[in-house]
């Protein structure tokens, strides 16, 4: 799953290749994953599934409002040298290391009129009411939604998620 970031980028540049205007109409293009062969049930995921891609049945009981999330970022040194694009992902902090002109270690300062945003959506699922055993409760999880999978589906939706199931610690 780290892979389809990589994945979307080579197909957008081979889409630009074969049709001359594709990048005037598109600024993306999303790779999916389709029938994905194994299926897990939503109650059995654990850490064994930790890093991995998983598919899953569920049901869409919330859909938080669409936000904006940082992609793409670029750095500034007092020296005026510029580290990036460094690209941001929500599960790890951004080490710079050193300065390669003048060696310094900071602070750097974020060159606002380069970064790059992209939009972000949170859905809570639930358990499908079939999968849960008598006398239990559905069990839930987040679904961080991006690309052309924002506003797709709503709230009372059946959904089939493949994804990337990783841990996010909330404080």
């Amino acid at each position: 799953a780290l892979l389809i970031p990589y994945l979307n980028q080579v197909v957008y540049e081979v889409a630009c290749k074969l049709y001359r205007n594709f990048g005037n109409i598109h600024k993306e293009v999303f790779v999916k994953i389709k029938n994905y062969p194994l299926e897990e049930n939503l109650r059995d995921l654990k850490k064994d599934h930790l890093n991995s891609t998983v598919k899953f049945k569920a049901l869409v009981t919330r859909r938080h409002p669409v936000t904006c999330q940082l992609k793409k970022i670029y750095y500034l040194c007092r020296c005026g040298d510029r580290k990036g694009p460094i690209y941001q992902n929500e599960n790890q902090a951004v080490q710079l290391g050193n300065c390669h002109n003048c060696k310094s270690k900071g602070p750097f300062t974020i060159d606002k009129e380069k970064v790059e945003y992209r939009n972000h959506q949170k859905l809570i699922v639930q358990e499908m009411p079939s999968k849960v055993p008598p006398g239990r409760v559905a069990r839930q999880k987040i679904v961080i939604c991006l690309g052309d999978n924002i506003d797709a589906v709503r709230p009372g939706d059946q959904v089939e998620v493949t994804g990337f199931f990783n841990h996010k610690f909330d404080y």
